[in-house]
């Protein structure tokens, strides 16, 4: 089967309530079951970074429906790629709501999250941002 792996950044209109991320969060997991996406989701004062996996017409079908959702506001992918395996297997979609960490975790994670790019600029961040979601994967484990 073939798998791609996205990272994207987004802006929400409003920052998100705690009831509305558990809605987002439950709408996604059912979704993505039924697509067999899995991926994590990173929330910081209404910047959202995620990676999804899957079969790439389903990806990309999600990627389209998150561009048009009216919530979000510069969608940028900073990474699209094919990948033989997995990394965030075991979740339809692991979460983490980066208040919930240590004031030296949440200064690293917010510069990177509130961050701008350009298209330049873009290519050196790929695998820091694959890094940052690893580190949340592993410590969610």
């Amino acid at each position: 089967m073939d798998l791609i792996s996205t990272v994207y950044i987004s802006a929400a209109i409003a920052p998100f309530t705690p009831p509305e991320l558990v809605e987002l969060l439950r709408i996604s997991r059912e979704k993505n079951a039924e697509h067999g996406l899995t991926g994590m989701l990173l929330y910081n004062d209404g910047n959202f970074m995620q990676v999804l996996e899957g079969p790439p017409a389903s990806v990309d079908a999600l990627m389209a429906n998150i561009r048009r959702d009216p919530r979000h506001i510069r969608v940028t992918v900073l990474l699209r790629k094919k990948v033989e395996a997995r990394t965030f297997g075991q979740w339809q979609m692991a979460f983490r709501n980066t208040r919930e960490l240590s004031p030296l975790e949440l200064k690293e994670v917010s510069g990177f999250l509130q961050g701008t790019f350009s298209t330049a600029e873009s290519a050196g961040r790929y695998s820091a941002a694959l890094r940052l979601l690893q580190i949340f994967r592993d410590k969610l484990s």
